[in-house]
């Protein structure tokens, strides 16, 4: 589920973004797509359309790789946000939760924000967009009974950017509004704050039946 919520977000991004104009995608030709799997070793036919299947798996067994490189570090912070903080701050209510995680996320994340080159007014947008991040994380957490849902969901997305820019015509740049951390108005926020209101409006923040211990938290 965290797997497949990921990809979708990052298809979300990537369609507006060439909808926009905002990146200009290459999905007849997959120019840049070609170009990386040639750097691996999994060089196919030349021509037009997607890259042939087993090159492709290829490539994409390569991506496997990276994301469960990333998934060691995903690991040890989900630990302690979903792992940890998530159940600890639960008896106080669904909402302060994911307020005060948010909060206590940004926090930890300042500095990295904030040291970068960013405008006044970027830099607090890009603050603020913790809470969303924070309310999808930990649906998924919630959801699943599982701190790995949370991992995964993590792990994913930070390659989600690497696939976008996979995708791109061959020579352009990754358009920073595009970017996991972008200067401009990422449009990973919109989409992110997208799903955390239709998880909100449809009541699905809420504890796993399965998981007594959350349960008895949620309802407090």
């Amino acid at each position: 589920m965290a797997l497949l919520l990921s990809t979708f977000v990052g298809a979300v991004i990537a369609l507006v973004a060439d909808a926009l104009d905002v990146q200009e995608l290459d999905l007849e030709n997959s120019s840049v797509l070609r170009q990386r799997m040639a750097l691996g070793g999994f060089a196919g036919e030349q021509g037009s359309g997607f890259p042939p299947v087993l090159p492709f798996l290829g490539w994409l067994l390569l991506q496997l790789g990276s994301v469960l490189s990333v998934l060691v570090f995903a690991f040890g912070e989900e630990c302690g946000w979903r792992g940890y903080l998530l159940p600890k701050l639960l008896p106080t209510g669904i909402w302060p939760m994911l307020l005060l995680s948010g909060v206590i996320w940004t926090a930890w994340h300042a500095p990295l924000i904030l040291l970068r080159d960013f405008a006044a007014h970027c830099a607090l947008f890009l603050v603020g967009r913790a809470l969303p991040q924070v309310v999808v994380i930990s649906w998924l957490r919630l959801a699943s009974g599982s701190v790995w849902a949370a991992v995964v969901f993590h792990a994913s997305s930070v390659m989600i950017f690497t696939g976008v820019a996979a995708l791109s015509e061959s020579g352009s740049a990754l358009n920073p509004a595009v970017s996991l951390m972008g200067r401009d108005l990422p449009l990973n926020w919109f989409v992110m704050a997208a799903v955390a209101v239709l998880l909100a409006v449809t009541g699905r923040l809420r504890a796993r039946p399965g998981d007594p211990a959350l349960s008895e938290a949620a309802q407090r």
